[in-house]
């Protein structure tokens, strides 16, 4: 595999979890905490891969897909997380294109 992946979740072991997991798998992780912490890096890189959760403080997980899709630009998409409601699913379907939706807990070898 390889290239550069973005992880961004709020739960601090499951970042850890994610960030160890995709390094494992030769990718460049850049492992972040919050929206904000995207905000924060001035040159945006595309990504390979962005490995997000839709649960964050402060802000509705459709907004945060809206804001977070207007920033970076990616080829993979995918959301971890445990908000494993079919019509949210289905709601950020309809704002970008997911190549994978896993609720929590994942099984991280059934990440393709």
């Amino acid at each position: 595999m390889g290239g550069k992946a973005l992880v961004i979740q709020e739960n601090r072991v499951m970042n850890r979890i994610l960030e160890r997991h995709f390094l494992s798998k030769g990718y460049q992780c850049l492992a972040l905490h919050s929206l904000d912490a995207v905000k924060g890096i001035i040159a945006h890189p595309k990504y390979d891969l962005v490995v997000t959760d839709l649960l964050f403080q402060g802000i509705r997980s459709v907004d945060y897909i809206v804001e977070l899709t207007s920033l970076i630009q990616y080829q993979r998409f995918v959301v971890v997380t445990s908000l494993g409601q079919e019509r949210m699913k289905r709601q950020i379907m309809k704002l970008t294109k997911l190549d994978g939706y896993y609720d929590f807990p994942v099984d991280l070898d059934s990440m393709n």
